[in-house]
């Protein structure tokens, strides 16, 4: 009896807390990555103000040896990515599709299939389009608001800078991506990406 809103609200919830293993999972492996790069930063910035060339790359190697890991040791934490992968197209592609969704509304959502127009430009803008859409908009506040409260003991203020960069240029790209989804993929995104936000500020690494 519930609206399929709340029902994608709860199912958003309970994914969520399924998913807590890998969640802390990701969340050690990217401090573990920012120890790794604040330690190497300096040394690898001096090799390269020093050196060019075979030695520069020998003495390269030398200090990922010596700090025990290898040169592709920062795409450790997308190993969590990819096992919650299959579950993130598997959800997109039922909430993109589902016959019940149409014609459902929720909030300011008048159709949860399509997206969640509230007005229309006088001109098109180009990758968006002429309709103006709320939920893109609270979606990438989100991320951007991730990006300002991320944290990480382990990282140096220059190391936690660029793991910001990445999180607004991912905004950004989210933003033109999702911007024509249907309401439904995009409402479960934002709401997915708000409890991240309460599970970062709860799990310590």
């Amino acid at each position: 009896g519930l609206s399929w809103g709340i029902a994608i609200v709860i199912f958003t919830i309970v994914l969520k807390i399924l998913m807590i293993p890998l969640g802390i999972l990701s969340l050690r492996m990217q401090s573990q990555v920012s120890e790794h790069q604040s330690k190497l930063a300096p040394v690898l910035a001096e090799i390269k103000a020093k050196y060019d060339g075979e030695e520069a790359h020998t003495r390269i190697m030398a200090a990922y040896k010596e700090e025990g890991v290898s040169t592709l040791f920062a795409l450790k934490p997308m190993l969590a990515m990819f096992i919650q992968l299959p579950i993130w197209i598997a959800v997109f592609n039922a909430l993109g599709e589902m016959p019940q969704l149409n014609g459902e509304s929720f909030l300011w959502i008048s159709n949860l299939a399509y997206p969640d127009s509230i007005g229309t430009l006088p001109f098109a803008i180009p990758l968006l389009g002429s309709s103006i859409s709320l939920l893109p908009v609270l979606m990438t506040l989100v991320t951007l608001a991730a990006a300002a409260l991320l944290r990480d003991p382990h990282a140096s203020e220059e190391v936690l800078q660029g793991q910001k960069r990445n999180l607004y240029w991912m905004a950004l790209g989210f933003f033109v991506l999702f911007y024509p989804f249907p309401a439904a993929m995009v409402f479960y995104w934002t709401f997915s990406n708000a409890l991240q936000i309460v599970q970062q500020q709860l799990i310590k690494t």
